[in-house]
């Protein structure tokens, strides 16, 4: 499946019909969501305080997509924000708060974007999987997928080998591991410009790797690069590479899911440039042009 991320606290709103009707792209990963203590209680939040989960915000957005047979995939966590495992630590307040956005939004399928900080934090990491377990055995039907850092050098990152491990020791089947393809920070000059679709198709079979290591038998990998410039200026992933990681994955049914950051980038309404928004790609290209790269996934 292709679901771009769409970043509900950026200031560029792209709405699901919009890309719907110009690309046919309808499947869509929506993020994030995290706690807020409203009335005393700590509560599933999308950020950038566009209200509770069940406040409606996002709803009509949503319909359409179900509408035009599509399906959303909702993300908790993210890079900021008060992830929902450190901060509700007891687990049968954590488990309603994730069964609660489930049942709200109908979901079959969830992503926790979990890094920074959050991922050295290894109590909430095992209240987390505990949770998720006990999910999967009450939900069978639905996917449960990491988001985690990782570099075409080394892979997952060690603590991100230690929540999947401590996750694999719990028994929990994670679904899904999905790579974030992106600042790498260790890109030499142009090589960042031309080699970001190698590094991560590189990224993906090292994380692949990794994943059977620790014992995992059908987990199947994501990739999400960060589409044109990064935050790490110098590396640039093009619509080229899109291509190339758009090929690699059609040839290799150990991948799953192919999606991005973020849907509201996806235009080139700033041309050429060396400026890094939640609002462009930064570099030349027409309006939603990666989706329909990746579509074909």
């Amino acid at each position: 499946v292709f679901a771009p991320y769409v970043q509900v606290s950026a200031s560029n709103k792209v709405t699901s019909g919009e890309v719907i009707n110009k690309t046919g792209s309808k499947y869509f990963t929506y993020g994030f969501l995290n706690a807020e203590k409203v009335n005393g209680e700590e509560i599933p939040y999308w950020d950038g305080g566009r209200g509770a989960y069940n406040k409606g915000k996002l709803d009509s957005d949503m319909e359409t997509i179900k509408k035009n047979g599509g399906n959303i995939i909702i993300s908790f966590g993210g890079a900021d924000g008060r992830e929902l495992a450190t901060v509700i630590k007891d687990e049968n307040k954590l488990y309603k708060a994730y069964e609660n956005v489930i049942n709200y939004f109908k979901l079959t399928w969830i992503d926790l974007d979990i890094e920074g900080k959050f991922l050295k934090d290894q109590s909430a990491n095992s209240r987390r999987n505990r949770v998720m377990k006990k999910l999967k055995e009450n939900y069978p039907n639905l996917v449960v997928a990491y988001t985690l850092p990782a570099s075409y050098s080394s892979g997952l990152s060690g603590k991100a080998r230690n929540l999947l491990q401590d996750a694999y020791d719990r028994g929990l089947q994670v679904d899904v591991v999905n790579v974030m393809a992106m600042d790498y920070g260790s890109t030499k000059g142009n090589e960042g410009m031309k080699k970001m679709g190698q590094f991560a198709i590189q990224t993906a079979e090292k994380a692949y790797e990794q994943v059977k290591n620790i014992g995992f038998k059908n987990t199947r990998i994501g990739i999400t690069p960060m589409i044109g410039r990064n935050d790490n200026t110098e590396e640039i992933f093009s619509l080229d590479n899109a291509r190339e990681v758009l090929e690699y994955a059609q040839s290799h049914n150990w991948i799953q899911l192919l999606s991005f950051w973020s849907i509201n980038r996806d235009n080139g309404s700033k041309g050429n440039s060396s400026h890094v928004s939640n609002d462009y790609s930064s570099i030349e290209q027409d309006l939603f042009a990666f989706t329909n790269i990746f579509k074909k996934f």
